[in-house]
């Protein structure tokens, strides 16, 4: 019955997509807070982490989810007026 069940299931279980972004203006723990902060309310978003040292964002959504690259660079600027260097997705 369990196997029947996960093998129903799995259609709906579709693999998270990953996106990256090289961010430009990222210069503090602040800067992180407000970028994460948001990310995290947009749809689709799994989950924000960010790496200050390297000015990076990676970004994984749920169900084949995808933000724009507009939209995108929209939340970062005005989430504090960031940039998008380099924007790359995978699955």
């Amino acid at each position: 019955m369990k196997k029947l069940l996960l093998a129903a299931l799995m259609p709906l279980m579709a693999d998270a997509g990953t996106i990256q972004a090289e961010v430009r203006g990222m210069v503090c723990s602040l800067c992180v807070q407000g970028i994460k902060k948001a990310f995290s309310k947009e749809a689709g978003v799994e989950s924000v982490e960010l790496s200050l040292d390297d000015k990076k964002l990676v970004i994984k959504t749920v169900n084949d989810a995808d933000i724009t690259d507009d939209r995108l660079k929209d939340l970062l600027r005005d989430s504090g007026g960031y940039e998008a260097i380099k924007i790359t997705r995978t699955k």
